[in-house]
């Protein structure tokens, strides 16, 4: 009989947060972009988002030493949609960085 080993995979939301705390503790100003609808109960539905919202934005963002960093965080088999593919693109266009984050270890790595 061979046993079965079950790794345990992080959610996007557990990932996030270990990053989060992570730069604050490193003393980085950083925030959580929510960017998902708001569910009004009043409603019935999710409400309309600002005209001037931006789809496909990253979970975080963080500046330092005059200078934004956008951070997608991605399970290690998650896919970036094609929304937050084209903000890649529009950050990286104007000069901005953009890092896709499966843990903690790649903010790590990439000198935060």
């Amino acid at each position: 009989m061979v046993a079965t080993v079950y790794a345990y995979e992080p959610s996007e939301q557990e990932i996030q947060n270990s990053i989060l705390e992570y730069l604050t503790l490193k003393g980085y100003t950083c925030w959580r972009q929510n960017s998902a609808g708001i569910y009004s109960e009043k409603l019935g539905r999710f409400r309309k988002q600002s005209k001037y919202a931006v789809n496909g934005i990253s979970d975080i963002i963080v500046l330092s030493e005059g200078k934004a960093y956008f951070i997608e965080v991605k399970r290690e088999r998650g896919k970036q949609s094609e929304d937050q593919t084209l903000f890649q693109k529009f950050v990286e266009r104007a000069g901005c960085e953009y890092l896709l984050a499966r843990c903690l270890a790649d903010v790590q790595e990439a000198g935060f």
